[in-house]
Protein backbone atom coordinates (compact mmCIF):
# COMPACT_ATOMS: atom_id res chain seq x y z
CA UNK A 1 0.00 0.00 0.00
CA UNK A 2 1.48 3.49 -0.93
CA UNK A 3 2.09 5.57 2.27
CA UNK A 4 2.61 9.16 1.66
CA UNK A 5 3.83 11.78 3.99
CA UNK A 6 2.41 15.36 4.26
CA UNK A 7 3.22 18.32 6.52
CA UNK A 8 1.53 22.42 6.16
CA UNK A 9 -2.06 20.49 7.40
CA UNK A 10 -5.18 22.39 7.59
CA UNK A 11 -4.97 22.29 11.49
CA UNK A 12 -4.90 26.20 12.28
CA UNK A 13 -8.67 27.27 13.38
CA UNK A 14 -9.98 23.45 13.53
CA UNK A 15 -9.40 22.92 10.03
CA UNK A 16 -10.14 19.54 8.07
CA UNK A 17 -6.82 18.01 9.42
CA UNK A 18 -7.26 19.06 13.25
CA UNK A 19 -10.37 16.76 13.15
CA UNK A 20 -9.23 14.11 11.12
CA UNK A 21 -6.17 13.66 13.36
CA UNK A 22 -8.74 13.86 16.70
CA UNK A 23 -10.60 11.08 14.57
CA UNK A 24 -7.55 8.97 13.82
CA UNK A 25 -6.67 8.94 17.67
CA UNK A 26 -9.89 8.50 18.73
CA UNK A 27 -10.73 5.43 16.28
CA UNK A 28 -7.31 4.01 17.22
CA UNK A 29 -7.75 4.51 21.43
CA UNK A 30 -4.56 5.57 21.51
CA UNK A 31 -3.56 6.38 25.19
CA UNK A 32 -0.13 7.35 24.99
CA UNK A 33 -0.96 9.95 22.60
CA UNK A 34 -4.72 10.75 22.83
CA UNK A 35 -7.58 12.69 21.23
CA UNK A 36 -8.00 14.18 24.72
CA UNK A 37 -4.28 15.62 24.56
CA UNK A 38 -4.72 16.72 20.96
CA UNK A 39 -8.00 18.11 21.75
CA UNK A 40 -6.30 20.20 25.31
CA UNK A 41 -3.05 20.66 24.24
CA UNK A 42 -4.04 22.27 20.31
CA UNK A 43 -6.33 24.58 21.84
CA UNK A 44 -4.50 25.35 24.67
CA UNK A 45 -4.75 29.15 25.31
CA UNK A 46 -1.04 29.35 25.38
CA UNK A 47 -0.24 27.06 22.41
CA UNK A 48 2.63 28.18 20.51
CA UNK A 49 1.04 27.69 16.84
CA UNK A 50 4.02 28.49 15.12
CA UNK A 51 4.97 24.63 15.36
CA UNK A 52 1.31 23.75 13.93
CA UNK A 53 2.60 23.63 10.03
CA UNK A 54 5.37 21.11 11.24
CA UNK A 55 2.96 18.50 12.47
CA UNK A 56 3.21 15.56 9.97
CA UNK A 57 0.68 12.83 8.45
CA UNK A 58 1.88 9.42 6.84
CA UNK A 59 -1.55 8.51 4.87
CA UNK A 60 -2.32 5.59 2.97
CA UNK A 61 -5.35 5.93 0.32
CA UNK A 62 -6.06 8.99 2.17
CA UNK A 63 -6.41 7.50 6.02
CA UNK A 64 -3.88 9.06 8.62
CA UNK A 65 -2.05 5.93 9.33
CA UNK A 66 0.49 7.86 11.57
CA UNK A 67 1.24 11.22 12.90
CA UNK A 68 3.68 13.19 14.50
CA UNK A 69 2.90 16.57 16.73
CA UNK A 70 4.93 18.55 19.61
CA UNK A 71 4.15 19.83 23.19
CA UNK A 72 1.98 23.05 23.33
CA UNK A 73 3.68 25.95 24.10
CA UNK A 74 6.90 24.93 22.14
CA UNK A 75 9.79 24.94 24.71
CA UNK A 76 11.24 22.26 25.30
CA UNK A 77 11.24 20.50 21.78
CA UNK A 78 9.13 17.32 22.70
CA UNK A 79 7.34 15.15 20.05
CA UNK A 80 4.95 12.82 20.25
CA UNK A 81 4.01 9.95 18.04
CA UNK A 82 1.29 7.92 17.40
CA UNK A 83 1.62 4.70 14.53
CA UNK A 84 -1.73 2.64 13.40
CA UNK A 85 -1.10 -1.14 13.79
CA UNK A 86 0.71 -2.59 10.83
CA UNK A 87 2.37 0.49 9.80
CA UNK A 88 5.68 0.28 12.17
CA UNK A 89 7.96 0.35 10.07
CA UNK A 90 7.43 4.14 9.15
CA UNK A 91 8.99 4.88 12.79
CA UNK A 92 12.02 5.24 11.39
CA UNK A 93 10.58 8.06 9.55
CA UNK A 94 8.69 9.78 11.92
CA UNK A 95 11.42 10.16 14.72
CA UNK A 96 14.27 11.24 12.13
CA UNK A 97 11.48 13.33 11.24
CA UNK A 98 10.68 14.73 14.37
CA UNK A 99 14.09 15.47 15.50
CA UNK A 100 14.27 17.87 12.67
CA UNK A 101 10.92 19.94 12.78
CA UNK A 102 10.87 19.98 16.43
CA UNK A 103 14.19 20.64 17.92
CA UNK A 104 14.26 23.61 19.82
CA UNK A 105 17.03 26.14 20.09
CA UNK A 106 19.04 22.66 20.26
CA UNK A 107 16.97 20.88 22.85
CA UNK A 108 14.44 17.94 21.82
CA UNK A 109 13.16 15.01 23.24
CA UNK A 110 11.00 11.96 21.88
CA UNK A 111 8.41 10.90 23.75
CA UNK A 112 8.09 7.03 23.61
CA UNK A 113 5.42 4.54 25.62
CA UNK A 114 7.80 1.95 27.80
CA UNK A 115 4.87 -0.61 26.07
CA UNK A 116 6.22 0.32 22.54
CA UNK A 117 9.74 -2.11 22.66
CA UNK A 118 9.71 -1.84 18.82
CA UNK A 119 10.40 1.71 19.00
CA UNK A 120 13.01 1.81 21.83
CA UNK A 121 14.80 -0.21 19.70
CA UNK A 122 14.40 1.84 16.94
CA UNK A 123 15.34 4.73 18.58
CA UNK A 124 18.22 3.43 19.65
CA UNK A 125 19.34 1.53 16.46
CA UNK A 126 19.25 5.28 15.38
CA UNK A 127 21.82 6.70 18.05
CA UNK A 128 19.38 8.03 20.62
CA UNK A 129 19.39 7.57 24.13
CA UNK A 130 17.02 7.39 27.21
CA UNK A 131 17.24 10.29 29.61
CA UNK A 132 17.71 9.30 33.09
CA UNK A 133 15.14 11.16 34.41
CA UNK A 134 13.10 11.40 31.55
CA UNK A 135 10.44 9.47 32.42
CA UNK A 136 6.39 10.94 32.76
CA UNK A 137 3.74 8.34 34.35
CA UNK A 138 0.16 8.48 34.09
CA UNK A 139 -1.86 7.42 36.67
CA UNK A 140 -5.69 5.75 36.31
CA UNK A 141 -8.67 5.84 38.17
CA UNK A 142 -10.48 2.53 37.34
CA UNK A 143 -14.83 3.22 37.13
CA UNK A 144 -15.43 0.04 36.07
CA UNK A 145 -14.42 -4.19 36.55
CA UNK A 146 -12.70 -5.64 39.02
CA UNK A 147 -10.94 -2.66 40.92
CA UNK A 148 -13.28 -0.29 39.94
CA UNK A 149 -13.85 2.79 42.50
CA UNK A 150 -17.24 2.16 44.41
CA UNK A 151 -19.18 5.19 44.97
CA UNK A 152 -17.75 6.03 48.69
CA UNK A 153 -14.47 6.64 46.66
CA UNK A 154 -15.92 9.44 44.71
CA UNK A 155 -17.58 11.12 47.56
CA UNK A 156 -16.16 14.33 48.44
CA UNK A 157 -17.16 17.19 51.04
CA UNK A 158 -16.97 21.06 50.45
CA UNK A 159 -16.39 23.85 53.60
CA UNK A 160 -19.02 26.09 54.05
CA UNK A 161 -19.80 28.50 51.57
CA UNK A 162 -18.47 26.63 48.66
CA UNK A 163 -19.74 25.60 45.58
CA UNK A 164 -19.71 22.84 42.81
CA UNK A 165 -20.39 23.75 39.30
CA UNK A 166 -19.07 23.66 36.12
CA UNK A 167 -18.65 26.27 33.04
CA UNK A 168 -21.60 25.52 31.71
CA UNK A 169 -23.84 27.21 34.62
CA UNK A 170 -21.37 29.65 35.99
CA UNK A 171 -19.31 30.55 32.82
CA UNK A 172 -16.66 33.59 33.30
CA UNK A 173 -13.09 33.80 30.92
CA UNK A 174 -12.24 36.73 33.40
CA UNK A 175 -12.62 34.36 36.68
CA UNK A 176 -10.67 31.52 34.65
CA UNK A 177 -7.99 33.78 33.94
CA UNK A 178 -7.68 35.03 37.15
CA UNK A 179 -7.49 31.85 38.85
CA UNK A 180 -4.85 30.56 36.37
CA UNK A 181 -2.79 33.59 37.13
CA UNK A 182 -2.97 33.20 40.44
CA UNK A 183 -1.96 29.55 40.15
CA UNK A 184 0.95 30.16 38.23
CA UNK A 185 2.24 33.33 39.29
CA UNK A 186 4.76 31.30 41.19
CA UNK A 187 6.09 29.56 38.55
CA UNK A 188 5.89 31.62 35.90
CA UNK A 189 9.93 32.49 35.77
CA UNK A 190 10.71 29.04 35.08
CA UNK A 191 7.70 27.88 33.19
CA UNK A 192 7.29 30.40 30.78
CA UNK A 193 4.00 30.72 31.25
CA UNK A 194 2.43 33.97 29.32
CA UNK A 195 -0.44 34.58 30.73
CA UNK A 196 -3.26 34.76 27.92
CA UNK A 197 -6.42 37.30 28.29
CA UNK A 198 -9.54 36.26 29.56
CA UNK A 199 -10.45 36.86 24.97
CA UNK A 200 -7.76 33.40 24.61
CA UNK A 201 -9.30 31.18 27.10
CA UNK A 202 -12.65 32.18 25.57
CA UNK A 203 -11.34 30.73 22.19
CA UNK A 204 -9.97 27.60 24.20
CA UNK A 205 -12.90 26.95 26.62
CA UNK A 206 -15.42 27.28 23.20
CA UNK A 207 -13.35 24.63 21.16
CA UNK A 208 -14.91 22.32 19.10
CA UNK A 209 -16.01 19.25 21.37
CA UNK A 210 -15.18 20.89 24.69
CA UNK A 211 -18.08 20.22 27.05
CA UNK A 212 -18.61 22.38 29.85
CA UNK A 213 -20.50 20.30 31.71
CA UNK A 214 -16.87 18.55 32.36
CA UNK A 215 -15.30 21.67 33.13
CA UNK A 216 -15.99 21.67 36.62
CA UNK A 217 -15.31 24.83 39.36
CA UNK A 218 -16.00 25.69 42.57
CA UNK A 219 -17.08 28.83 43.23
CA UNK A 220 -15.71 30.41 46.30
CA UNK A 221 -18.32 32.27 48.78
CA UNK A 222 -17.17 35.43 46.78
CA UNK A 223 -18.15 33.80 43.54
CA UNK A 224 -14.47 33.44 42.31
CA UNK A 225 -13.09 30.39 40.86
CA UNK A 226 -11.12 28.78 43.74
CA UNK A 227 -10.34 25.21 42.11
CA UNK A 228 -10.90 24.14 38.53
CA UNK A 229 -10.50 20.30 36.97
CA UNK A 230 -10.90 19.82 33.50
CA UNK A 231 -12.22 16.85 31.74
CA UNK A 232 -11.97 15.40 28.37
CA UNK A 233 -14.26 12.51 27.38
CA UNK A 234 -15.79 11.21 24.32
CA UNK A 235 -18.49 8.46 24.15
CA UNK A 236 -16.47 6.38 21.37
CA UNK A 237 -13.77 5.99 23.67
CA UNK A 238 -13.36 4.12 26.87
CA UNK A 239 -11.70 6.54 28.85
CA UNK A 240 -11.71 10.00 30.10
CA UNK A 241 -8.52 12.40 31.19
CA UNK A 242 -8.12 14.63 33.47
CA UNK A 243 -6.58 18.39 32.45
CA UNK A 244 -5.82 20.57 33.82
CA UNK A 245 -6.19 20.84 37.46
CA UNK A 246 -5.58 24.17 39.42
CA UNK A 247 -6.49 25.52 42.54
CA UNK A 248 -6.08 29.39 43.98
CA UNK A 249 -3.29 29.72 46.57
CA UNK A 250 -5.81 31.50 48.43
CA UNK A 251 -7.92 28.58 49.19
CA UNK A 252 -5.46 25.36 48.95
CA UNK A 253 -5.64 22.85 51.73
CA UNK A 254 -9.46 22.81 51.70
CA UNK A 255 -10.11 19.79 49.47
CA UNK A 256 -10.80 21.58 46.78
CA UNK A 257 -8.84 19.83 44.39
CA UNK A 258 -10.01 16.57 45.47
CA UNK A 259 -13.60 17.84 44.96
CA UNK A 260 -13.16 18.78 41.49
CA UNK A 261 -11.21 16.15 40.43
CA UNK A 262 -13.64 13.62 41.88
CA UNK A 263 -16.70 15.35 40.87
CA UNK A 264 -15.40 15.16 37.03
CA UNK A 265 -14.42 11.81 37.56
CA UNK A 266 -17.98 10.89 38.33
CA UNK A 267 -19.40 12.73 35.95
CA UNK A 268 -17.50 11.05 33.42
CA UNK A 269 -18.32 7.50 34.35
CA UNK A 270 -21.92 8.46 34.13
CA UNK A 271 -21.47 9.16 30.69
CA UNK A 272 -20.01 5.61 29.93
CA UNK A 273 -15.83 6.27 30.60
CA UNK A 274 -14.83 2.94 32.06
CA UNK A 275 -11.91 4.78 33.58
CA UNK A 276 -10.14 8.16 33.86
CA UNK A 277 -6.13 8.45 33.45
CA UNK A 278 -4.14 11.74 34.55
CA UNK A 279 -0.74 12.44 32.87
CA UNK A 280 0.91 12.58 36.33
CA UNK A 281 1.99 10.47 39.37
CA UNK A 282 1.61 12.99 41.95
CA UNK A 283 0.65 11.78 45.26
CA UNK A 284 -2.40 14.41 45.36
CA UNK A 285 -3.97 11.92 42.71
CA UNK A 286 -2.59 8.58 44.64
CA UNK A 287 -4.41 9.83 47.79
CA UNK A 288 -7.81 10.39 46.18
CA UNK A 289 -7.92 7.05 44.46
CA UNK A 290 -5.80 7.03 41.34
CA UNK A 291 -3.50 3.97 41.19
CA UNK A 292 0.30 3.77 38.70
CA UNK A 293 -0.81 3.01 35.28
CA UNK A 294 1.65 3.67 32.18
CA UNK A 295 5.42 5.21 31.56
CA UNK A 296 6.65 6.88 29.03
CA UNK A 297 10.42 7.97 28.46
CA UNK A 298 12.11 10.62 26.86
CA UNK A 299 15.51 9.82 24.28
CA UNK A 300 17.62 12.34 23.18
CA UNK A 301 20.26 12.56 20.83
CA UNK A 302 23.50 10.93 21.89
CA UNK A 303 25.80 13.24 22.54
CA UNK A 304 29.16 13.11 20.35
Amino acid sequence: MNVKFRNNCSIAAFGEDWHKIREFLLANDFRHYSYAQWGFWTTHANLDKSGLKDVALWEADGEIVSMVTYDSDGTNGASFFACKEGYEHLKRDMLAYAKDAFCNKGEWVAIISEQDTGFHHIAAEMGFIPMEDGQENTSIFPLTGQYAANESALQYSLPDGFIISDLEKSYSTEKYAKLFKQAYDELVDNSGFLHPTPEDYGLELNAPYVDKKLKIVVLAPNGDYAAFCGMWYDKRSSFALVEPVVTSPDYRKLGLGRAVVLEGVKRCGKLGAKEALVQASLQFYYSIGFRPYRTTTAWVPKRK
